[in-house]
């Protein structure tokens, strides 16, 4: 990344991980050496972080999120992507769910509610943006 910035340093970073392993530490450091190039760290939480952990990261800049509605709303927040991107997103992510290979009906049932926690922080902030 330190090569990929010298030779392009007008471009901007997005980092997308999980939190399986190193990740969350490499989003840390671009935050810290990268500050000027990255616009957002995003790591999809697989290991169920607690809030706590999820706070004290996001205040650094690295944000956890548990499905990909809420990983869109985050980079709509500040501005990579459009509303139409958005709902393109959710969309995608509502269709994809039903073709998971699910392990057992306990797993589906967690992602399912993960999800339907995402598009109904979705709707809310769409209320908010469209008060009529």
């Amino acid at each position: 990344i330190t090569h990929y910035h010298h030779l392009y340093p007008e471009y901007r970073l997005v980092f997308i991980g999980d939190s399986g392993q190193g990740d969350v530490t490499v989003g840390e450091r671009l935050r810290a050496e990268f500050s000027d190039a990255v616009d957002a760290v995003l790591i999809h939480d697989v290991v169920d972080t607690d809030a706590v952990t999820r706070a004290r990261h996001a205040s650094a800049g690295v944000v956890f999120f548990d499905t990909y509605v809420a990983a869109a709303l985050e980079v709509r927040r500040i501005g990579l992507i459009s509303d139409a991107g958005l709902q393109s997103v959710a969309d995608a992510t509502v269709e994809g769910f039903a073709d998971v290979p699910w392990r057992d009906e306990a797993q589906e049932a967690r992602a399912r509610g993960l999800l339907q926690a995402d598009l109904n922080r979705l709707d809310a902030e769409r209320g908010q943006a469209d008060p009529g």
